[in-house]
């Protein structure tokens, strides 16, 4: 049997393991495609490949995009090709500081930012001082409570309306019963990523499941404290250990390139807003 992979990072380090998860057990499945839509870029991307592999599979299994990723978003390759739709492993409850501006686009090879840093810049920080007031954050719990809850009630409603092949409203609210089960909102660890490859795996008729157990974290390539935690130093950025200080000023760079008023937007609709209950 032929599989395409057709998501984010998640379903690209999925398909690198079950590429190799075959081979290993000697199973008779194969992965012809697991390299991710974001990968794909827009113009001049390799549609002739893409759409070759995913001719050839017997089954696809993709993550939903939306009409920004143009000729690569799900409703346009869902005219050509039947795909199975699977979850997106999301928490925005999980390090809400870390996540994407909702318009324009990022540069620096920067795919989120991190809010309270932002919070900082818009305040009028020294970029010196940033660091120490980092962790003067705290988080509302009641309002991250009903974050969580809601998060499972939306993915429990795409499974029962069929827009999505599995439930992760249980897997879910168990995941956020434990410690960090994100490292940030779009991450999850090995357990997660296991519940996803697995269920791929007994769709496709796999005759044995995966385990991650004892495998090193797979999607760490950023890393941050917790809000209200004393300063911790292992700021993880694009798999560089860069630290809080470093961090601070490779965002106040970045920050300086947009408008103000469009960062004063995106901090007022962000996550990290609706849940921060003490800043400073």
């Amino acid at each position: 049997m032929k599989i395409a992979l057709l998501g984010n990072c998640q379903l690209q380090q999925i398909g690198w393991l079950l590429k190799n998860f075959f081979a290993q057990h000697g199973i008779d499945h194969s992965v012809v495609w697991y390299e991710p839509i974001f990968a794909l870029g827009d113009k001049n991307a390799a549609i002739v490949p893409l759409f070759d592999a995913l001719a050839s599979a017997d089954a696809i299994y993709g993550q939903y995009h939306d009409g920004k990723w143009n000729a690569f978003s799900t409703e346009n390759l869902s005219k050509f090709f039947e795909i199975k739709i699977v979850p997106t492993l999301e928490s925005l409850a999980s390090f809400p500081q870390m996540n994407y501006f909702s318009a324009g686009s990022l540069n620096f090879n920067l795919y989120t930012v991190d809010f309270r840093i932002l919070d900082l810049y818009l305040q009028g920080v020294d970029v010196h001082q940033a660091p120490a007031l980092y962790a003067n954050a705290g988080l509302d719990a009641g309002r991250k409570a009903a974050l969580i809850h809601s998060t499972a009630v939306k993915y429990k409603k795409l499974y029962d309306d069929g827009k999505t092949l599995f439930d992760y409203a249980g897997p879910y609210l168990e995941a956020m019963g434990t410690p960090s089960p994100y490292f940030v909102h779009n991450h999850p660890n090995n357990a997660q990523l296991q519940w996803l490859a697995n269920q791929i795996l007994l769709d496709c008729k796999s005759p044995t499941l995966v385990s991650l157990e004892n495998l090193p974290q797979i999607l760490t390539d950023t890393i941050v404290p917790e809000l209200d935690t004393p300063l911790d130093e292992r700021y993880k950025l694009r798999n560089t250990e860069i630290g809080v200080r470093t961090a601070c000023k490779v965002y106040y760079a970045f920050f300086s390139t947009y408008d103000t008023d469009f960062l004063q937007r995106e901090l007022d609709q962000s996550t990290y807003r609706s849940l921060v209950s003490r800043a400073g």
